[in-house]
């Protein structure tokens, strides 16, 4: 139609991400924002989410990124109640089995990226602008205990998600973990 100018092998390729970004401008920047790619060899291999240092990279491109790095992002940190009572009494391998679910949980959460920050601990970064997250998240954290049964069984204690969300400006997504890890979970349901 004129818009763009598109030959040779890549034509194809470069049309149908025109048209695709054309049929997002409607939508808030919380809906268009992609996060960076993810090699399938980055990510961690038990939950199969990215590991810390793609959080890492992702908030030093943040920071870099003038128009992003004064956006509001809110960021979930995770720890499971009672995973190491569960590993203990069950075995590593159901111990693996519960974050692999976990984490697959994690992922059905739109506009966000879950990160495994280590152990039985995640960040979820929500995307810039996005809003809502700590809602979605006291949902999720509510429903887990059922889904957990679901796959685990009724006469196995399910492991608990305690979960914090803060707000941060996006270039500053490091020091916003880091204050969540200085505050600590005691007590935060």
């Amino acid at each position: 139609v004129g818009l763009w100018p598109a030959v040779g092998p890549d034509a194809p390729w470069l049309s149908a991400e025109m048209l695709a970004l054309l049929s997002t401008f409607d939508k808030p920047f919380a809906e268009r924002f992609r996060f960076p790619f993810l090699a399938s060899e980055n990510r961690d291999h038990k939950t199969h989410l990215p590991f810390f240092s793609y959080f890492a990279d992702l908030a030093r491109l943040l920071a870099a990124l003038p128009g992003l790095s004064s956006a509001e992002v809110e960021l979930g940190f995770i720890d499971l109640v009672g995973f190491r009572a569960f590993n203990n009494r069950y075995g590593q391998d159901a111990g693996d089995a519960v974050l692999a679910a976990f984490a697959a949980e994690l992922e059905t959460i739109g506009s966000a990226r879950a990160v495994r920050d280590g152990g039985d601990e995640f960040l979820v970064i929500g995307a810039p602008l996005r809003g809502g997250l700590s809602a979605e998240l006291e949902l999720f954290r509510r429903d887990w205990p059922e889904r957990f049964q679901k796959r685990f069984g009724e006469d196995v204690p399910p492991v608990a998600p305690r979960i914090l969300v803060g707000r941060s400006r996006a270039g500053q997504l490091v020091a916003a973990r880091e204050g969540c890890e200085a505050i600590g979970l005691e007590g935060v349901e």
